[in-house]
């Protein structure tokens, strides 16, 4: 694809998949913030636009050279929605008991003296909650249906019946809710400024952090490459 200033930051995501360490490196939101250009968004972080376009190009050379990265938008919808589903999906369920325990025994021991982790609690807490049931529609409803729609196109079943209307009703409101999760990690990591502390305070700053790359890359997989391509699919078998 061209890299050029109006291409969008989730487009590059999408197809070239390196780009996305140099935009966590930039700070540059390509999940939730993946509609917006890359001259937009060089402008709102004062980056020099043609230096971030530069690195792209490097990026992809480098990829064509020696592919290392799954390229997920060249992949089925059905196989998409069941990489998310088996690996962000399983990693949230698994590591979210397992940082509420470490938070949770920080609260108890620490948290008269450090007050912004019962801050982080309550973030966490409403986090937490959103995901699972966030994750339990998209498995029970908006993925099969996806799955249906694919098998409907390739002639291997009938068409699907949609309570929801069109797809893109679902899907809006899942991205809804990612922004929403997005905004929730955000206070949370603009609550810990301070890295000090035991081993287990450590500990979940550390499961924080790798928590916020997984959500980044699980969102970015659902806004930039599933959804479109299940709302292209659905536009493309209308016409039939």
């Amino acid at each position: 694809m061209n890299i050029g200033k109006n291409t969008t930051v989730g487009q590059l995501a999408a197809s070239l998949p390196g780009a996305v360490r140099l935009f966590e490196k930039l700070g540059i939101d390509y999940c939730c913030g993946g509609r917006v250009s890359l001259d937009e968004v060089c402008r709102e972080k004062n980056l020099a636009v043609d230096q971030v376009i530069a690195s792209l190009e490097t990026i992809r050379e480098v990829q064509q050279t020696v592919p290392n990265n799954r390229d997920w938008a060249t992949t089925s919808l059905t196989e998409l929605s069941s990489h998310i589903v088996q690996t962000h999906h399983s990693y949230v369920r698994k590591e979210v008991p397992r940082t509420t325990g470490l938070l949770d025994k920080i609260c108890e021991v620490h948290g008269q003296n450090r007050p912004e982790f019962l801050k982080v609690r309550e973030h966490w807490s409403a986090l937490a909650q959103e995901l699972t049931q966030h994750m339990h529609k998209e498995e029970m409803v908006l993925f099969p249906f996806i799955e249906r729609l694919e098998a409907w196109s390739q002639g291997s079943a009938g068409k699907p019946f949609a309570p929801f209307g069109s797809v893109r009703n679902p899907i809006g409101m899942m991205m809804h809710e990612h922004d929403s999760a997005g905004k929730l990690i955000d206070q949370i990591k603009g609550l810990l400024t301070d890295r000090t502390g035991c081993n287990t305070c450590l500990e979940f700053f550390r499961s924080v952090d790798e928590f916020e790359r997984d959500l980044h890359q699980h969102i970015h997989l659902e806004n930039n490459i599933l959804f479109p391509g299940a709302e292209k699919l659905e536009s493309l078998v209308a016409q039939e």
